[in-house]
């Protein structure tokens, strides 16, 4: 069947492409809060949705696509909002802003809070929370070098930091991490404020600086 391209009242066909789009993400959304991810189905989403299958279709190949989509969409809000805190200030203490951030609009949305703390159980969406892991490691060692060539060390450790900061917020969502959102800031801060500094020293403390010649007497 054709897809129509006309206009219908006013609206390109492009345009009502994109709005049952959106429909379904949002379908999908309800349906992970309401029975998890695992038990989420594409008829499920179009009854959510209140579209049919044939929509569906029109938009992803497949439930997994689907769900890609609405997880892209979730981690790039949270790399979006976290290239522009760090836009905002030089400070490594804004991490401490990104973890609100990020902890804040999970509070917002508890649909998308369910998808981000199934993540480790869904093939899909773990797989793209592993790569938002990763550009979240490589945006934020470069803020704290300043765009400078980092150790290797140092972009481990900040991976250290923001795999296990996701993976208490994660624990917290589930009710699995006894703890609170304070909590979670102040501590994450703290590692990464420990680890830009140790990377300070260490960037101070190299061969040549152990060694410098004492300065030649007046």
């Amino acid at each position: 069947m054709n897809t129509p391209t006309r206009p219908f009242r006013g609206v390109s066909a492009a345009e009502r492409t994109a709005t049952r789009r959106d429909q379904l993400l949002e379908g999908l959304l309800d349906v992970v809060l309401a029975e998890g991810s695992a038990r989420t189905t594409v008829n499920k989403v179009c009854a959510a949705a209140g579209l049919t299958k044939r929509y569906f279709y029109e938009s992803f190949a497949s439930l997994d696509e689907a769900m890609s989509a609405a997880a892209t969409r979730l981690f790039d809000g949270f790399y979006n909002a976290m290239v522009a805190l760090t836009q905002d200030s030089s400070e490594v203490t804004v991490f401490r802003a990104i973890v609100a951030a990020t902890i804040d609009e999970l509070d917002a949305d508890p649909r998308a809070a369910r998808l981000f703390a199934e993540a480790p159980g869904n093939a899909v969406v773990r797989e793209l929370r592993a790569r938002s892991i990763e550009r979240f490691t490589r945006h934020l060692t470069g803020h704290i070098t300043a765009g400078a060539s980092a150790s290797p060390d140092l972009e481990l450790q900040v991976r250290v930091v923001v795999s296990g900061t996701t993976d208490v917020i994660t624990g917290f969502l589930d009710g699995s991490v006894d703890t609170t959102r304070e909590a979670i800031i102040e501590t994450a801060g703290h590692l990464m404020e420990l680890t830009s500094a140790k990377s300070g020293r260490e960037l101070g403390s190299g061969p040549s600086a152990r060694h410098e010649a004492p300065p030649k007497p007046g």
